[in-house]
């Protein structure tokens, strides 16, 4: 069974701390929960550093910053190596395993105008990992713990968004076991979106892969990040990305893919449940607008644990 809130006595699960008909997610007139989506500006000036990734729409300040090209604070938080991370596979490592300084894993990308536009997806995605990586620890919570988050899924996007362009741009972004050049450089549109309120169209965005199913191990950070040619894997031509969070599979689709091409995948999903024994449960909402715009599709997981300390994630159910 779902947990269900009830308006005039749980906390909204958005973090406010405010009983959900006082807080500002909640709609008398829906009867649905919306958080709403963190504001993104671009610098006023008319200003293009060459060395910005985000030149082309201007707003640039003179000084480069070093930018993380995955979000730093995940990192600091969840590798169990102090202020280092052990990374794999990216394409001018020669070795299978390396540690690395966290200094390290940052490159001049950004000017510090557009850079410091961005923090707040970093906020975001420590956040959205963080309500995630609990499910790791739920079967040591008390029977019948029950644990809801919200979080807006537009800003959720964008944060898979800015990782993508920070693979891309500090040349760790992969297709195919190779390095995606530069020549792959995104339109101005794609620019846009990630520096406003407006949202990705379409069909495109993010999409949930039902076939999960990969090992997550305790105390760590298993994150990877490809290119993906979704709408044209004959020529190639790069659309998306892949975005794997400690055995959870997104695909983040930057143009309308074709019917059919992306099999087994829930789009925008409304909510993942993750249910333990004793009926411990941890469900992650991801809030898409209210009334028509409220999305209902979402992925119900059964969370094991084995004597490896190692999780697995079973999707047993597509749609609620």
């Amino acid at each position: 069974m779902v947990t269900k809130l009830i308006i005039t006595r749980d906390e909204c699960p958005c973090g406010s701390k405010k009983i959900i008909k006082n807080c500002e997610c909640y709609s008398s007139k829906t009867k649905t929960l919306h958080r709403k989506s963190i504001i993104i500006g671009n610098g006023a000036s008319t200003y293009k550093n060459p060395k910005c990734y985000a030149s082309p729409i201007s707003g640039c300040s003179e000084k480069i910053s070093k930018e993380h090209f995955f979000s730093k604070a995940i990192i600091k938080k969840f590798s169990p190596i102090v202020n280092a991370v052990k990374i794999s596979g990216f394409p001018w490592q020669k070795d299978s395993f390396k540690t690395i300084p966290l200094s390290a894993f940052q490159s001049k990308i950004l000017c510090v105008t557009h850079n410091n536009a961005l923090s707040k997806l970093d906020e975001v995605g420590l956040d959205f990992y963080s309500a995630y990586a609990e499910v790791f620890s739920l079967e040591k919570k008390k029977e019948n713990y029950k644990k809801i988050y919200l979080f807006n899924g537009y800003d959720v996007e964008k944060w898979m968004l800015k990782c993508g362009f920070g693979y891309l741009f500090s040349k760790n972004l992969q297709f195919k076991g190779k390095r995606v050049s530069e020549v792959n450089y995104p339109p101005d549109w794609l620019l846009q979106i990630l520096f406003s309120n407006s949202h990705l169209p379409g069909t495109r965005g993010m999409y949930l892969v039902g076939d999960v199913g990969q090992a997550a191990v305790q105390g760590g950070v298993t994150i990877n990040m490809i290119a993906r040619a979704i709408s044209s894997p004959q020529l190639e031509i790069i659309d998306g990305y892949e975005i794997l969070l400690n055995g959870l599979l997104f695909v983040l689709a930057l143009d309308n893919p074709p019917l059919n091409t992306l099999k087994n995948t829930t789009y925008r999903p409304s909510e993942l449940i993750f249910r333990g024994s004793g009926g411990r449960q941890i469900i992650i909402k991801l809030s898409w607008g209210h009334g028509k715009y409220a999305r209902k599709g979402g992925l119900v997981f059964n969370a094991y644990e084995d004597s490896s300390d190692v999780r697995i994630l079973y999707p047993i159910a597509h749609t609620l």
